[in-house]
């Protein structure tokens, strides 16, 4: 492995580009190296230095040191690849004429297909070499090893964009597998994972742990735009970070209520169901039941015991409900 390539071993070009600007600075001794990192429309965002300084804006002391120049920039577009230098012949103005120094610039095009998928941005930056030795004329040799330093680069820079694609991948699988599609709050095996936990913890901790069940009756083809708007509410009334409200199952949604009493999970439930009656004010047909617990866990003690006791009176109301409407019919 040569010296170039040992800079690439990190994914984080914020780590091996100032390392590969300072190789390159004293490799031809000059006196400015940075890329210029460009934005969707092409305009400068980022400037990262031999350094390891990236700025965002510049001040009028730097701006001098990193100036850029939208010919020089509108250049390297038309060429596609290659290369400019300060004895191109572009035509400046007097009000964007750069400075007399000699100037090196390579553009960082992304060069694997796939990436056209990822990402509209056709010059992801450009690598600035500035010498303030205007006579200076850089050699064939000089640009030819510049050229394969910026190889190195796109290469770089592809792995850290599929590396931030990867992560952000892995994020929504994991959201994926943990949230409900519908809700968006816990799915049920991740309430259970955590309920699983409070109840060890609030055990030792001889702590109380409270559960709210919330059931929702509504037209089969409108329960889900329900579920939504209420888990909403729920989430936006629920402000410690331990409070956990999932989807249970059907169309049940439950609130995992830890280090709480019942006055406490008695308060939470009419925050929330003041807001739940607003909006059921909106809607026909639509009807909720809850229910309450709250215990202080022991160890020897089954969390699945405690479910059990609080679906029963949902369960019982459903009963009697059927047996009235039974007894309706009859009638």
């Amino acid at each position: 492995m040569n010296i170039i390539d040992s800079f690439f071993l990190s994914i984080n070009y914020e780590v091996f580009f100032p390392q590969i600007l300072t190789y390159i600075k004293e490799y031809l001794d000059c006196e400015q190296v940075f890329i210029s990192q460009l934005n969707y429309q092409g305009e400068q965002e980022n400037i990262i230095d031999f350094q390891g300084n990236i700025y965002n804006s510049l001040s009028k002391n730097d701006q001098d040191n990193y100036e850029i120049y939208k010919p020089v920039v509108s250049y390297l577009n038309q060429l596609k690849n290659g290369y400019y230098t300060h004895q191109d012949k572009l035509t400046f103005n007097d009000d964007t004429a750069p400075l007399k120094r000699a100037e090196l610039a390579f553009p960082l095009i992304l060069k694997t297909p796939e990436f056209k998928n990822l990402t509209p941005i056709k010059i992801w930056g450009i690598l600035f070499i500035y010498d303030y030795n205007y006579l200076r004329a850089w050699t064939p040799e000089e640009i030819k090893d510049i050229q394969d330093i910026v190889n190195h680069l796109i290469i770089g820079i592809e792995r850290n964009i599929l590396y931030k694609k990867l992560i952000a991948l892995q994020e929504e699988l994991n959201n994926c597998q943990i949230l409900d599609e519908i809700t968006g709050l816990a799915k049920y095996n991740t309430f259970i994972d955590c309920l699983d936990y409070e109840w060890r913890r609030l055990a030792r901790e001889k702590q109380p742990l409270s559960l709210v069940l919330i059931e929702l009756n509504h037209p089969e083809n409108l329960i889900d735009n329900l579920k939504k708007e209420v888990s909403i509410i729920i989430q936006k009334q629920l402000k410690r970070p331990t409070d956990l409200p999932a989807f249970y199952q059907h169309n049940q949604l439950i609130i995992l209520l830890p280090n709480t009493d019942n006055t406490g999970a008695l308060w939470i439930h009419k925050q929330i169901m003041k807001q739940i009656d607003q909006e059921f004010k909106k809607m026909d047909n639509c009807e909720y039941y809850f229910s309450i617990i709250t215990q202080i866990p022991k160890l020897d003690d089954k969390y699945y015991d405690l479910l059990m006791l609080l679906e029963l009176p949902l369960i019982q109301k459903k009963n009697n409900e059927r047996i009235y409407n039974k007894n309706l019919v009859n009638n």
